[in-house]
């Protein structure tokens, strides 16, 4: 991230930058705002973003974050990422109603994603697309240098410089 968000996007293909632009373009036109909640620091956060999941494919499919060890796990780590300002939220929002969200952290000038998912119902408008590259934005802007996307997933690979292999020894 550190050369800016127009060389991270120099980067992506020119089919995908274009499909970035057209979501951009049909959200703004469907209305869909977005806030950022990074300085947020009430419990009312997670209860946000709870609401936006159980209405993503991933909450009606109950694979996300709304129910088990998961939400458990977030649910602790909210706080503490407030605690140290190094959260970082964005919410999509349609007629005064949350419906998409993205969250991670920060450490060392690093943005680990953590999370993001939108409400079924907005499915056509490429809203995750939309935050992650919004998201990107504004780390650009605090000169955030690497943006970290976790956990390994084929849909990544558009977003990603170089894929990193990590272990973990115990």
């Amino acid at each position: 991230l550190g050369e800016g968000p127009d060389a991270f996007l120099a980067r992506r293909s020119r089919q995908f930058r274009r499909s970035l632009l057209r979501s951009e373009r049909d959200a703004r036109e469907a209305g869909i705002t977005i806030e950022d909640a990074s300085a947020d620091k009430s419990p009312e956060l997670y209860r946000r973003i709870q609401d936006v999941e159980v209405r993503g494919w991933k909450g009606l499919g109950a694979v996300g974050i709304s129910e088990g060890a998961m939400h458990d796990f977030y649910e602790g780590m909210m706080p503490r990422l407030q605690n140290r300002a190094a959260q970082r939220v964005l919410f999509a929002r349609h007629e005064g109603r949350d419906v998409a969200y993205i969250f991670g952290g920060m450490l060392h000038g690093c943005y680990r994603g953590l999370q993001f998912s939108y409400d079924d119902a907005y499915r056509k408008l490429g809203l995750g697309n939309l935050l992650q590259l919004e998201q990107i934005r504004r780390l650009c802007a605090e000169s955030a240098q690497t943006y970290d996307l976790g956990t390994f997933m084929d849909y990544k690979l558009r977003w990603a410089d170089r894929a990193q292999e990590t272990v973990t020894l115990l």
